[in-house]
């Protein structure tokens, strides 16, 4: 019975990220196309909007994501683009890496990958590097 309760919490915690990350877009998005409207306006040979605002958004292509430790628990939340893998060449036994924006923070004293720094010193959101094998996507 417990564990159907923790499942069923989980459930929701995760309905209610990627509602919290969606509306966050949007606004940025909002944010975003108000100040090419102003820009445009602003000066005499207007930009082509459509244009702008496709190369403001680096969120295209992003899936949510858990970011999880060696003991396979979630540490933190975000998004990532599952083709975007960076080989990282200057660690001991190179391997692939994502680009990931951290938006929720569940563990806080968890360290990032390749830092003495924690998750807890981070100021949200923020792009953070984190190992391809231990990035899940939702």
């Amino acid at each position: 019975m417990l564990e159907e309760r923790f499942g069923s919490l989980e459930r929701q915690m995760v309905t209610i990220t990627k509602i919290l990350l969606e509306t966050r877009e949007e606004v940025a998005g909002q944010q975003s196309h108000r100040r090419i409207i102003a820009d445009s306006s602003a000066t005499s040979n207007a930009r082509d909007p459509t244009r702008s605002q496709s190369h403001g958004d680096s969120s295209r292509g992003m899936e949510l994501c858990e970011l999880i430790n060696m003991h396979r628990e979630v540490v933190a939340k975000g998004r990532a683009t599952r083709a975007n893998i960076i080989l990282d060449a200057t660690l001991d036994i190179p391997m692939d890496i994502y680009n990931v924006r951290v938006c929720l923070v569940i563990d806080h004293t968890e360290r990032l990958f390749g830092s003495k720094r924690t998750f807890g010193e981070l100021h949200l959101p923020i792009a953070v590097k984190w190992p391809k094998d231990f990035t899940r996507f939702l």
